[in-house]
């Protein structure tokens, strides 16, 4: 599960700095809906989103903020 936020968490990085004109060296927080990943969450597996969710390596590096996942350190 953390591979498969962590990869969407870098292709939507690479899309908001292509998007807004950032170079793709520079690092910025990224937001994701949390129904985005959890979409692409469920092609790859079942698991319970809520118990990864409180886990200690999501907590790490993300944050849940209203419906959205926040990372914690610039991508």
């Amino acid at each position: 599960m953390l591979h498969t936020l962590k990869k969407a968490v870098k292709d939507r990085a690479i899309y908001k700095k292509a998007l807004d004109g950032i170079d793709e060296l520079e690092k910025i927080k990224v937001t994701m809906k949390k129904t985005f990943f959890e979409d692409q969450a469920r092609e790859f597996a079942r698991h319970n989103l809520t118990d990864f969710y409180k886990s200690s390596s999501f907590n790490k590096e993300f944050a849940i903020e209203g419906d959205m996942i926040v990372t914690k350190n610039k991508v």
